[in-house]
């Protein structure tokens, strides 16, 4: 009497195993992705660096042309692949794409960096809460704001964000994934020095304040004479007057430095007529849209020499 039941029990283990395998054949044939995916003849598992093969490939807030559109790819651009669904692929949105959050859930720390406030704050494929959910952030997470504008908040991608992407436009790219994007904000501003009370001591500070300003005005001083002298002739003679030579009413003498170098000399006549046949040293401009038998100086200064 019990060798039937033992057949039987046999017979439902049988088919219960079988069944088993049936339900995981065909959970792997329809859900395939969450092991491996073929992408031209490689199996792949995920997340893997995947590289568009075309230009002006869109990137969409859901796996179906009817999906907003939040991003644009350009051949040979490179994304993290980490999911395949219905011929599409799910990837990390790239920074050029477009992500918001609600302004009332964020908060500016310093510059363009600002910290979530809220529990779980979703990012959105546009400024609205219409719009498709491309991710979601936790409170402490820190975002990098783009612009502010009637409640909503344009952020830089963060790395918990996607998008989806027709397989038909991306091939196998490596294995090597880049390491996350995380936003820091940037380091406080360095403190300021407590204020000094000690007369002496701010005594001492304005005397090495007024010290260098007044090193500082010598040097520019020195400067613009430098390049003032530049331009300048510096010449050693005996002043001559030129008589009924003389070229023009401004220019009636001349300084002989040697036998072979002579300068004509403009000047107001009374000033150099006091240094005739006198040895004098000379420091003028040569007047250079003035042509005559020797250069033309413009006398700036004249010194007798004792």
């Amino acid at each position: 009497m019990q060798q039937p039941e033992k057949k039987q029990s046999f017979f439902v283990r049988k088919n219960s195993f079988l069944a088993v395998v049936f339900i995981f054949s065909f959970f792997l044939c329809f859900h395939s992705d969450i092991f491996a995916q073929s992408l031209d003849g490689k199996n792949l598992s995920f997340p893997f660096l995947a590289e568009t093969t075309t230009d002006k490939v869109n990137v969409r807030s859901g796996q179906s042309t009817s999906f907003e559109k939040v991003g644009r790819l350009q051949k040979g651009e490179q994304v993290v692949v980490v999911q395949k669904e219905f011929g599409w692929f799910r990837i990390k949105l790239p920074k050029s794409a477009v992500s918001y959050v609600s302004a009332d859930y964020i908060q500016i720390i310093r510059g363009d960096v600002a910290e979530v406030t809220g529990s779980r704050v979703n990012i959105r494929a546009g400024n609205g809460i219409n719009f498709s959910v491309v991710g979601q952030m936790k409170k402490g997470d820190k975002v990098r704001v783009l612009s502010t504008e009637e409640g909503w908040s344009k952020i830089e991608p963060v790395d918990q964000s996607y998008g989806w992407v027709a397989e038909k436009f991306l091939t196998f790219k490596s294995k090597e994934i880049p390491t996350p994007r995380i936003v820091k904000a940037p380091p406080p501003p360095p403190p300021k020095p407590a204020p000094i009370r000690n007369i002496y001591v701010l005594k001492r500070m304005a005397e090495q304040k007024a010290m260098e300003e007044a090193q500082r005005k010598a040097v520019e001083e020195a400067k613009k004479e430098a390049e003032r002298r530049k331009n300048l002739v510096f010449a050693k003679g005996v002043v001559k007057s030129l008589g009924d030579r003389s070229i023009s009413q401004n220019i009636r003498h001349k300084i002989v430095v040697d036998e072979k170098t002579s300068y004509f000399l403009k000047g107001y006549r009374q000033m150099i007529d006091g240094f005739l046949q006198s040895t004098v040293k000379i420091e003028g401009k040569v007047q250079k849209d003035i042509t005559a038998q020797h250069p033309v100086l413009l006398v700036t200064k004249i010194h007798l020499v004792l």
